[in-house]
């Protein structure tokens, strides 16, 4: 039962800074890994960000990434982003 006010104010104090803004934004993100073999795994993080009123902004970001244990300690990563994004010519943030 400790968690509970903790859970309450994590939902509670992003919901009241909502109304301060005057544009809704919405953030989808996922993130896949498969596994190559014991010691590598590839990581897959799609993204897609929008700016939802008069369709002024989104973005769409996939970030491949691989890791690789050399040692129980020591892993070596290596990663990409690509990104994508659209913007209307009369946008305008605020």
């Amino acid at each position: 039962m400790r968690l509970l006010p903790l859970l309450l104010l994590a939902i509670l104090t992003p919901a009241m800074d909502v109304f301060a803004q005057s544009a809704t934004q919405l953030w989808v993100e996922q993130m896949y890994g498969i596994r190559i073999h014991s010691q590598a795994v590839l990581n897959i993080n799609p993204t897609i960000s929008a700016i939802t009123y008069h369709n002024g902004w989104w973005s769409v970001d996939v970030y491949p990434n691989v890791e690789y244990a050399v040692t129980p300690n020591v892993d070596i990563h290596g990663a990409i982003l690509l990104s994508y994004t659209k913007t209307a010519s009369d946008f305008r943030c605020g």
